[in-house]
């Protein structure tokens, strides 16, 4: 999982991790000062380095790999809905 840590960096992995906090799709955008399409494109760097293909799958992996904080509790729903957006 080091390897994938090198390959995503910390930008690309601020997306799913304000996700993994419980924001919604908006909200990281404006954490981050991006756009959606912006958001998009990271979510989707990460979902195809970590193997996988849905956010929520993207989310659950980076957490359980330590790639990013939160907690791996996260209500399912919430995560769901927040993904749901895509």
């Amino acid at each position: 999982m080091l390897s994938e840590r090198k390959v995503l960096g910390a930008k690309l992995l601020e997306a799913p991790e304000g996700i993994s906090l419980g924001m919604t799709c908006q909200e990281v955008c404006g954490m981050l000062g991006i756009s959606r399409t912006a958001l998009k494109f990271r979510l989707s760097r990460v979902r195809d380095a970590l193997g996988v293909e849905s956010n929520l799958e993207a989310v659950r992996t980076a957490i359980y790999a330590s790639l990013i904080a939160g907690t791996p509790h996260v209500e399912t729903t919430r995560v769901d809905e927040t993904i749901s957006v895509w």
